[in-house]
């Protein structure tokens, strides 16, 4: 609960052992969701999850890991044009590489190696990051 409004946290409904992608629904109005993720090292991971387009300014997502003891990591994978941002740099969008600055994003898309992460839109087919955390 938030300034008297509830927001419901969603599970993705992943398999806490899979590298399979999950995907947030588009025009969710959700804004929090568990990622299932294992303490168990010997899952190399990487967990993925593709963001729902960046269409709607000021939508915030987060994910959250169900184990804060993971050692795998999170890909966040933009969908169709959109990219990833992480301060005024590009970290993540479809098919990048081989770019020259400004535009050149490390790849298709944004690892994190934190228990969760926060995203916002400006509407624009951009998601900021907001904050992560270890």
């Amino acid at each position: 609960m938030f300034n008297n409004t509830i927001y419901p946290v969603v599970n993705l409904g992943n398999n806490d052992h899979s590298t399979a992608t999950v995907t947030i629904p588009a025009n969710t109005t959700d804004h929090f969701f568990v990622l299932s993720t294992t303490a168990d090292q010997s899952f190399g991971g990487p967990y993925n999850v593709q963001l729902p387009a960046a269409t709607t300014a000021g939508q915030v997502i987060a994910i959250l890991s169900s184990n804060p003891f993971t050692g795998a990591f999170t890909d966040y994978h933009p969908t169709g044009t959109d990219q990833i941002l992480v301060g005024s740099s590009v970290a993540a969008a479809n098919g990048a590489g081989g770019g020259s600055p400004p535009f050149d994003p490390e790849g298709t898309f944004f690892e994190d190696g934190a228990n969760w992460a926060q995203f916002i839109s400006d509407g624009n087919h951009h998601w900021y990051l907001l904050s992560e955390d270890q």
